[in-house]
């Protein structure tokens, strides 16, 4: 049943049948029996009869879809690459001090370290200070949501109701 309703809900978010049937298979790996494969099979071909009949008929109104301008391919491509290649380094980078600091803990024996309490206030406390001043993290996820996939000019100030631009509420 958890293997159908994961295909079910991926076949009808993301348009994918066989991607819906290989990520419920993906997600039950540590139980998942032969058996539902073809339950799955059946459920994402369901999904998708249901999803195309919801969309033809006139009186079911479905949601309406992000309606965003094609950008095509200009200069800009190459600055998402460079910022995902940056990303990357950076998240590599984060990883091998992180691993390097676990190693460290190991080895110093430190009581002030080697106490989890202290180890986990400490981490919190440090991660705290850096993103407070930072006004994009106080924001909930629905208003990240809302501002991110809104497609009108100005986004507006989510929490005062200001109407500043997206980017001058984020360099605040």
């Amino acid at each position: 049943m958890l293997s159908a309703a994961i295909c079910a809900g991926t076949v009808v978010t993301f348009g994918a049948p066989i991607g819906g049937v290989l990520f419920a298979m993906e997600l039950t790996s540590t139980y998942f029996m032969v058996g539902t494969l073809l339950r799955c099979l059946l459920c994402s071909l369901a999904a998708v009869i249901v999803y195309f009949l919801m969309h033809s008929l006139p009186p079911i109104k479905p949601p309406d879809h992000t309606n965003f301008e094609d950008i095509g391919l200009n200069h800009e491509l190459i600055f998402f690459v460079i910022l995902g290649v940056l990303s990357a380094k950076v998240a590599i980078l984060f990883n091998h001090i992180l691993l390097k600091i676990i190693f460290l803990r190991v080895k110093l024996k430190n009581p002030f370290i080697m106490n989890r309490w202290k180890w986990c206030s400490t981490v919190i406390l440090f991660i705290s200070i850096i993103g407070f001043p930072i006004n994009y993290l106080h924001l909930s996820e629905k208003n990240i949501g809302n501002m991110f996939f809104s497609n009108a000019l100005d986004l507006g100030d989510v929490k005062n109701g200001k109407s500043t631009s997206f980017i001058e509420y984020v360099c605040k």
